[in-house]
């Protein structure tokens, strides 16, 4: 999705589409990432004249914490420890540790990692 971005950032900007956001003092367009594993609420919701896929769960809030977080730490993505303690340790060494968190509207703190 980086690469993505970064490939799209430069197509942008070499069809002057850019100047869009330019103009109001954004440079160029980038994202926020959180993961976090765990059970959740998948599916379609609604009735037939309405219907939209949804995920709940603390699993999904602690995701949406976690993304929110990267605005303070100027990062790009944050990791629970959850995810980090479930990869290969060549992958999960290459994090910087973040402390632990408290996250809104949760008792439990959260581990946080970013790569």
């Amino acid at each position: 999705m980086r690469q993505r971005l970064t490939q799209l950032n430069g197509e942008w900007e070499a069809n002057g589409l850019a100047s869009r956001w330019q103009l109001l003092g954004i440079d160029r367009l980038e994202m926020r990432i959180g993961i976090h594993t765990g059970p959740l609420v998948a599916g379609n919701i609604g009735c037939a004249s309405r219907m939209k896929y949804c995920v709940m769960g603390d699993t999904v809030n602690v995701a949406a914490r976690l993304e929110t977080m990267n605005k303070d730490f100027t990062t790009s993505i944050l990791v629970s420890d959850q995810v980090k303690i479930r990869l290969p340790a060549e992958v999960g060494d290459t994090f910087t540790d973040r402390g632990i968190l408290n996250v809104r509207g949760r008792f439990q703190s959260v581990g946080a990692y970013s790569l």
